[in-house]
C-alpha cells in the first residue's frame, strides 16, 4: 500500500477487511507485511465478531486458525509442538524463537502470548537480554511484561538489574521496573533488600513494594530487621510507617522507639494513635511509662485518654489517677468521657462522677452511663440519683434512666415520664428521649406536650411531635399545632403544617388559614401557605394576597413572587408589574428582582425603577446591581449612576458593591 498516514492506512484496512469474505481474509492476513500484521489481525478480530455474533472465544479461536492455516503450516498454540519447540529455541537462539512466532502465523493474541513466554524463558538464565529484547519489540505490552522480567532479574542480579536501570530517565515506568526489582531480591535476600529500598528515594510507584518489604522482613526476622532499625539514623517515613506497623502488635516498645527517633517531634502524631491503640490493649502501662518520655501536646493528651480508657476497664481507680496527673489546665472532658464509659460497673462511675465539678461533659457522661446500663434494672439504677441534689446533674441520670427503660419497654417508659412532674429534670428528659417518643406515639406526645412548661424541652418537643405528624396527617397537624400555646416552636410547627397542607389539601389550608384571628400565628399559617402555593396553585396564592389585610398584603406579596420567579419568572413580572402604583406592587417587584436580575440585569433595573417607594427601590435596585456586579462589575458601576436614588442610597450602593473585591 506504499507510505501513507497511518489512519488514513488503518480507514483503507478496515473498508477493505469490511468487504471480504473469511477465505480471502486468511490469505491477505499470512500474505500481509509484517508492519501492517497486527492492524490487519484486529480488523480481522473485529469482522468475525460482526459475521458470527455470540461466538464463544474459543469457537472463533478455532474458526481464525482454519481461516489462516496452509499445507505446509503447523497447527497454532493448541498443538504443544510449537511451544515447545519455539521455547526450546529461546534457550539458545532468543532471537531467532521470537522470529519463529511470526512465521507460524499465529492468531494474534496467541502470538503475544508466545512472545511474552518466550521472553520469560530468556529471563530465566539471561534477564538483561530478555530486557533487551523487550526493548526491541513493537508487538510485546512492555508495561505487562516488564514487571515480570524485573523481578525475575531481581531475583538472580538485582544489583545489575538496578544499575541498568539507575542512568534510564526517571519516570513512573521505570520506577515501576526498580519496584519490581525489589520484589525478586526480597524473595532470595530479605535484608538485602530491605537496604537497598532505604538508599533508594520512595517515589509513588514503589511505595507500596518498600512498605511490604519492610513488614516482611520484621514478621520474618524481626530481631535482625530491629537491629538493623535502630541502627539507621534517617529512614524515608515510609519504611517508618511500615516498621510501626508491622511491630505495633509483637513489640510495640520497638516501635515506639522507630517512632520517637525517626520522627521529628511536629510529625508524630500523625503516625502514633494506631501504635498506642494496639499497645494500650496489651500492656497500657508500659504504653503510660513511654507516653511520659514525649513533649505535652495534643498526640499525648489524646493517646493519655485512650491509656485511661484502656486502664478503667480492669483498674478504673488508676485511669482516675491517671487523669489527676495532668496539668491543672489541661482539658480533661475526653479523659472524663472515655473512662466514665469504660468503668465496667456503673455505681462505681457515679461515685467518682458525683466528685468532679459539675460540667456540661460530666452530666452527659452520667446520662449515656444511666442509659448503656439497659442490661440492669432502670429503677435501680433512679436511686442512684437520690444521692445526687436537684439541677442539671440529677436531670442527666434521670435522662439516662429514660433512655435505658425505653430500650426495653417503650410503653412503660411513656408511662413512667407520665408520672413525673419535676420541672427540673423534664426538659433533659425530653431532649433524651423525645424523638423516640413522637416517633412510637405521635398522639399520644401531642397531648402530653400541652401540659409540659415553657422551656428547651416543650420547645423540642413540639418541633418532634410536628414533624410526625406532618408526614402522618397534614390536616391533624394543623389542627394540634393551632391549640398549642404561643412560642417560637409553635409558631414553626404552624408553619410546617399549613405547607404541607397546602400542598395536598390547598382549598383546606387557605380556608383554615384566611379563618384564623389576627396575630403571629395567623402570620406564619398565611405565609407558609402563600409560599407552597406559589410553586403548585398561584391561582389560589394570588387570592390569599389580594383578599388579605393591607398589612398582611406586603410580606405575603414578596415572598409569592419570590417563589414563583423561580418557576415562571415572566408570569410572576406581569403580575407584580401590572398591579396599581404603591406599596404592594413594590413589594411584589422586591420579591423578583433577585430572579430577574439573573436572568437580564438590564431590564430587571428598568423594572426596580418603576417602584414608587425610595426605600424598597433602593433595596431591589442592590439585589439587581450585586448580581451584575459579579458578572459585568465596570457596567454595573455604570448603570448605578442612572438609577432614580438618592445621592446617600446611591453611595451606599456603591461602597458595599466595592467592598465585594477588597
Amino acid at each position: 500500500m506504499g507510505e501513507q498516514n497511518p489512519v488514513r492506512r488503518l480507514h483503507e484496512l478496515a473498508n477493505w477487511v469490511a468487504a471480504q469474505n473469511e477465505e480471502a481474509l486468511g490469505k491477505a492476513f499470512l500474505n500481509a507485511p509484517r508492519d501492517i500484521q497486527d492492524e490487519l489481525g484486529w480488523l480481522i478480530g473485529l469482522r468475525l465478531e460482526q459475521l458470527h455474533p455470540g461466538e464463544d472465544d474459543r469457537a472463533r479461536a478455532t474458526r481464525w486458525e482454519k481461516m489462516v492455516r496452509t499445507d505446509n503450516a503447523t497447527a497454532p498454540l493448541e498443538k504443544p509442538t510449537v511451544r515447545e519447540r519455539l521455547l526450546k529455541l529461546a534457550r539458545t537462539d532468543p532471537r531467532g524463537a521470537l522470529a519463529g512466532v511470526h512465521a507460524e502465523h499465529l492468531h494474534p493474541n496467541d502470538a503475544h502470548e508466545l512472545r511474552v513466554e518466550i521472553l520469560k524463558e530468556v529471563a530465566k538464565s539471561d534477564p538483561k537480554l530478555a530486557f533487551t529484547l523487550l526493548q526491541e519489540r513493537r508487538d510485546v505490552d512492555r508495561a505487562e511484561v516488564g514487571s515480570d522480567l524485573a523481578k525475575a532479574w531481581g531475583r538472580q542480579a538485582p544489583q545489575e538489574a538496578l544499575k541498568w536501570l539507575a542512568p534510564r530517565p526517571r519516570s513512573y515506568a521505570t520506577a515501576v521496573l526498580g519496584a519490581a526489582v525489589l520484589e525478586g531480591w526480597a524473595e532470595t535476600d530479605l535484608p538485602a533488600a530491605m537496604e537497598a529500598a532505604a538508599m533508594l528515594p520512595i517515589t509513588e510507584a514503589n511505595h507500596h513494594t518498600v512498605r511490604s518489604i519492610t513488614e516482611q522482613w520484621l514478621r520474618s526476622d524481626p530481631k535482625q530487621a530491629a537491629e538493623w532499625l535502630a541502627k539507621q539514623r534517617k529512614l524515608d517515613p515510609i519504611i517508618v510507617v511500615a516498621a510501626i506497623s508491622a511491630l505495633e502488635d509483637s513489640n510495640p516498645a520497638l516501635a515506639a522507639q522507630i517512632y520517637t527517633t525517626q520522627f521529628p517531634p511536629g510529625r508524630q502524631s500523625e503516625y502514633g494513635d494506631s501504635l498506642v491503640a494496639s499497645w494500650v490493649k496489651k500492656d497500657p502501662q508500659a504504653c503510660i511509662d513511654w507516653l511520659r518520655t514525649l513533649k505535652q501536646g495534643e498526640f499525648y493528651f489524646r493517646s493519655m485518654a485512650a491509656a485511661a480508657e484502656a486502664l478503667a476497664r480492669e483498674k478504673p481507680a488508676a485511669a482516675i489517677a491517671l487523669m489527676n496527673e495532668l496539668p491543672a489546665d489541661a482539658d480533661r472532658r475526653q479523659m472524663i468521657l472515655l473512662i466514665g464509659q469504660a468503668i465496667a460497673d456503673p455505681r462505681v462511675a457515679m461515685d467518682w462522677l458525683v466528685t468532679l465539678p459539675e460540667s456540661a461533659t460530666v452530666n452527659d457522661v452520667l446520662r449515656r452511663l444511666m442509659a448503656q446500663a439497659s442490661d440492669q434494672d432502670p429503677d435501680a439504677l433512679l436511686g442512684l440519683a437520690g444521692r445526687l441534689p436537684p439541677g442539671p446533674r440529677q436531670a442527666a441520670v434521670y435522662a439516662g434512666v429514660a433512655e435505658a427503660k425505653f430500650s426495653k419497654d417503650p410503653d412503660k417508659a411513656i408511662a413512667w415520664i407520665k408520672t413525673l412532674n419535676n420541672p427540673s429534670y423534664m426538659d433533659a428528659i425530653v431532649a433524651s428521649v423525645g424523638s423516640q417518643w413522637a416517633e412510637a406515639d405521635p398522639r399520644g406526645a401531642a397531648e402530653f406536650v400541652r401540659g409540659l412548661n415553657p422551656g428547651e424541652g416543650r420547645e423540642r418537643m413540639v418541633a418532634w411531635v410536628a414533624s410526625v405528624l406532618i408526614k402522618k396527617d397534614p390536616a391533624a397537624a394543623v389542627d394540634w399545632s393551632l391549640t398549642l400555646a404561643e412560642s417560637y416552636a409553635a409558631r414553626i410547627a404552624v408553619g410546617n403544617a399549613f405547607g404541607a397542607l397546602a400542598r395536598y389539601e390547598s382549598e383546606k389550608a387557605v380556608q383554615k388559614a384566611t379563618a384564623l384571628p389576627p396575630g403571629k400565628i395567623r402570620d406564619e399559617a398565611l405565609l407558609s401557605t402563600v409560599i407552597t402555593l406559589a410553586g403548585t396553585r398561584i391561582d389560589l396564592g394570588i387570592q390569599v394576597v389580594v383578599q388579605s389585610s393591607p398589612k398582611e398584603q406586603l410580606p405575603l406579596a414578596e415572598r409569592l413572587t419570590y417563589v414563583w420567579s423561580q418557576h415562571d419568572l415572566p408570569a410572576s413580572i406581569a403580575w407584580a408589574g401590572g398591579l396599581p402604583t404603591g406599596a404592594l406592587r413594590d413589594q411584589a417587584i422586591l420579591g423578583l428582582a433577585n430572579q430577574a436580575a439573573e436572568a437580564s440585569p438590564s431590564n430587571a433595573l428598568a423594572l426596580t425603577g418603576t417602584m414608587d417607594d425610595e426605600g424598597r427601590r433602593y433595596s431591589a435596585t442592590y439585589l439587581v446591581l450585586w448580581a451584575w456586579y459579579g458578572k459585568n462589575p465596570e457596567t454595573a458601576l455604570a448603570m448605578l449612576e442612572t438609577v432614580k436614588l438618592t445621592d446617600k442610597h446611591r453611595a451606599d450602593i456603591l461602597a458595599r458593591l466595592k467592598a465585594r473585591t477588597q
